[in-house]
């Protein structure tokens, strides 16, 4: 599936970059920055007001631009000794879901591309008290991502993109 974007008054000429490229060293990817912000932005500064970061809202997949396009975290639902907890995952970012049994030490029970952790509390295993949390990532190097193409047709900038398969 191809999806083309026109931009009017802009010019560039022809390239191709992955959708993390970093060419102003800014921390977020001039793909984000440009569709967002239509130029470089600052990483720390929350351009919405909804407490979140522009790095984190570019990590996390949601809006920098739209104070209600937030995180909204973990959610937890227990079904008799059942634990599920789960979370909105985004396209292209890994999560990691680690637990302690004191805040001190860590180890990770999940990983990957995920959005759901689910926990037997009737193993005999099982710990009298636990607390997790979640964390984030963009796409390590080398990761496939989908590939930005940008041609200048007279005073129009055109922005094409392919959706790598199982992505929309």
């Amino acid at each position: 599936m191809k999806k083309i974007i026109v931009i009017m008054g802009a010019c560039l000429l022809c390239c191709s970059l992955p959708a993390l490229t970093d060419l102003n060293y800014t921390g977020l990817s001039d793909v984000y920055e440009f569709i967002y912000f239509n130029g470089s932005a600052d990483p720390y500064a929350d351009a919405d007001g909804d407490g979140l970061s522009n790095y984190d809202e570019m990590v996390w997949g949601t809006s920098p631009t739209n104070a209600a396009s937030k995180v909204t975290g973990l959610s937890a639902q227990l079904t008799g000794r059942t634990l599920e907890l789960s979370w909105p995952a985004v396209p292209y970012r890994t999560y990691e879901l680690r637990a302690s049994m004191d805040l001190v030490s860590w180890q990770t029970v999940a990983s990957g591309s995920i959005s759901n952790y689910t926990e037997n509390l009737a193993a005999a295993n099982a710990p009298l008290r636990r607390f997790y949390r979640l964390s984030g990532a963009l796409p390590a190097s080398g990761t496939v991502v989908p590939r930005l193409t940008a041609t200048r047709s007279g005073q129009n900038l055109i922005l094409a993109w392919t959706a790598v398969s199982g992505q929309t």
